[in-house]
């Protein structure tokens, strides 16, 4: 018993040792020695999962595709939810032109892991190269909504490139049986909105602040932002941003009527006093009677 133990212990060791080896020299770019490692590694203990896997992506970087997917279906066969094979084998069959096997293996890690951003790239990815435009924008704006969540700028701004891509010109002339895919910010935006409508102004500061982090010259996210550090006290920074979200909407009388207040709160009334102007008299072109009278009543108080 006692040797039996000591060999296995022997055994766990080399096989980790070859393992940890494998990865160094896959990361140093050395793919036949790490190929060479894994395949150590299988020779003592077949039924070491991630030996396969990690061998399959080498495999697949030496263009033995067909490899790398044996080493994917072995990898699976030890560990059915193992989503990276999944994903490793779906990359590997569009590689190969499988797209509608690709699309399968993407199908299946997306029930084991619904928030896997990588997989619904790739599945765009592969709808995309079958012509199918409509599912290839909504896994592209799935992929970016996660990766919005996870702040992954890059990414994120590359699903978005994908989608202006792929969107036609005049979304006014798409047919009308078909689901609305169109990526659109405002749902963002509304949501970090409400998180200051729920007194979260920090959280939701940092939200809008990641949103023009993917370059959006939107007066919306300066406008909602301005709100919030009001709401916090920071009439300065309030006003910078209603003074942005003004030279793109140079006629959003919400912003002059907000900047206004930010600037009596600054205690500059003078220029407050022609904010609310400003305000009024915008929302009295609008016919918003309700309003105007706030505007006039701002005014009059400073």
């Amino acid at each position: 018993m006692y040797l039996f133990t000591a060999g296995t212990a022997v055994s766990l060791a080399m096989e980790q040792e070859f393992y940890n080896r494998g990865i160094d020299k896959f990361r140093q770019g050395d793919i036949s020695g790490a190929i060479h490692e894994f395949n150590r590694v299988l020779r003592i203990n077949p039924q070491f999962g991630d030996a396969y896997y990690q061998r399959g992506l080498a495999k697949f970087d030496s263009q033995d595709i067909q490899g790398a997917i044996e080493d994917y279906d072995r990898a699976l066969q030890i560990d059915p939810n193992n989503i990276e094979a999944y994903f490793g084998r779906s990359l590997a069959r569009l590689a190969l032109g499988n797209i509608e096997a690709a699309i399968a293996d993407a199908d299946r890690l997306l029930k084991i892991n619904p928030n896997y951003a990588p997989g619904y790239n790739l599945r765009a990815t592969a709808c995309r190269k079958l012509g199918n435009i409509q599912a290839a924008i909504a896994n592209y704006k799935k992929a970016a909504e996660i990766y919005l969540e996870q702040k992954d700028v890059a990414k994120c701004r590359q699903c978005l490139d994908n989608i202006r891509q792929l969107q036609p010109p005049n979304p006014a002339n798409q047919n009308p049986n078909h689901t609305n895919t169109q990526f659109n910010a405002e749902d963002f935006i509304e949501r970090a909105y409400q998180k200051g409508i729920s007194g979260q102004y920090g959280a939701a500061i940092e939200d809008f602040d990641w949103l023009l982090q993917l370059n959006y010259q939107d007066d919306r996210l300066y406008y909602k932002r301005g709100l919030m550090h009001s709401k916090l006290g920071y009439h300065l920074r309030a006003i910078d941003d209603f003074d942005r979200a003004l030279s793109i909407k140079p006629n959003l009388a919400e912003a002059y009527y907000h900047r206004g207040i930010a600037r009596t709160g600054f205690g500059d009334k003078f220029n407050a006093i022609a904010d609310f102007e400003l305000a009024a008299n915008l929302f009295q072109k609008r016919g918003d009677s309700a309003n105007y009278q706030k505007a006039l009543d701002e005014k009059i108080k400073t």
